[in-house]
């Protein structure tokens, strides 16, 4: 039996594939259209999505106006939203700055999750939590339910938010347990991960792009699609924020292999294969480049199985110069979505000059 899953014409829209239960693609339109968080299936991907096959069933998430209509409720405690907050608040309490707002917004969705997380714990006497939503790529919020809710373990699809809902929309309408393969599911770009190339451009330059593999499905970059630096120098995170474009506050995450994890970050769990917890950095001074004010880190940590390519890549790379650590950040430019096929990144080499392989 093959699924199609859809999730479209609110936000984000994506298409997966699911053979027998196993996911086999999945992929967002705004790779193919670059137009970011487009809501509209696009042309390309759902043809892509039919060289696996035409579909037995259709799985739709979910009808767009019952979607805009719905409110929020969570007890206990409760919290209720009566609009649409994803364009920022700021009119809400126009006096107040800025950071101190969002500080504020963040400090009361902490709040309510948590209690929330501890609730749902009671009721049910599990030991796992999996967080679902866009919210659940709140790297901070996931860290303290990780840390605080009384869980041993806390799962979150790499894609949590509107577009992973096409893979959990054949979750539901199949009934079925479906066999997770990981996090590259797009569109691929052939060739063996050029391990030689990124070392000796990160030994040149400091830092590299990578195009090479499956996309990622889902906001963040795991190697595939992925600008990595060495993490060292003191102005590098400037340099990487000056090639996409970014304010020059924003910070990069680390990726680490996972049994070097623990020793450089205070994790508050086993793994984080999707860079989606926050994690004390032991030797902030080491790395400035991936460390946050506070002096944390959103970190990614590779196990060999789950990427053979990038776990040899840092493997190499800690041997050459004894650091553990690469800069991980999105191969694209501000604005914009992850690159998908080799023309995005001809287009982009042209326009940043950074090597991409």
């Amino acid at each position: 039996m093959r699924y199609w899953g859809i999730s479209a014409l609110s936000h984000d829209a994506s298409l997966a594939v699911v053979e027998d239960g196993r996911v086999v693609f999945a992929g967002h339109s705004d790779r193919y259209s670059r137009r970011k968080n487009d809501p509209f299936l696009h042309a390309d991907l759902l043809d892509e999505a039919a060289a696996f096959g035409p579909p037995d069933r259709i799985a739709w998430y979910e009808r767009p106006l019952l979607k805009k209509l719905r409110l929020v409720e969570l007890t206990p405690p409760s919290f209720r939203l009566k609009r649409n907050v994803h364009r920022g608040i700021g009119a809400w309490l126009p006096g107040a700055a800025a950071p101190d707002l969002a500080a504020s917004v963040q400090r009361v969705v902490e709040t309510v999750l948590l209690g929330a997380a501890t609730w749902a714990g009671q009721q049910t006497g599990s030991r796992n939590l999996v967080l679902s939503g866009g919210l659940a790529l709140n790297c901070v919020a996931n860290s303290l339910l990780a840390r605080e809710a009384g869980f041993d373990h806390v799962w979150i699809l790499p894609n949590p938010g509107d577009a992973g809902s096409s893979i959990g929309a054949v979750a539901a309408v199949s009934g079925e347990t479906l066999a997770w393969p990981g996090p590259y599911l797009g569109t691929p770009l052939a060739g063996d991960y050029p391990v030689a190339e990124l070392l000796r451009a990160l030994d040149t330059n400091g830092l590299v792009g990578v195009a090479n593999g499956r996309g990622e499905f889902g906001p963040r970059a795991l190697g595939n699609r992925s600008i990595l630096a060495d993490p060292r120098p003191p102005g590098m995170k400037d340099k990487v924020n000056e090639i996409k474009g970014r304010e020059r506050f924003r910070p990069f995450a680390p990726v680490v292999r996972a049994e070097r994890a623990h020793e450089l970050f205070d994790l508050p769990v086993t793994a984080s294969p999707y860079m989606q917890f926050t994690a004390q950095c032991r030797s902030p001074a080491d790395y400035p480049a991936i460390v946050h004010h506070d002096g944390t880190s959103r970190v990614q940590t590779v196990e060999r199985a789950q990427h053979p390519g990038l776990y040899a890549l840092l493997e190499e790379w800690e041997s050459r110069t004894g650091c553990p650590v690469l800069l991980n950040t999105s191969l694209n430019g501000r604005g914009e979505p992850l690159l998908n096929s080799a023309d995005d990144v001809r287009r982009f080499t042209g326009h940043t000059g950074l090597p991409v392989y």
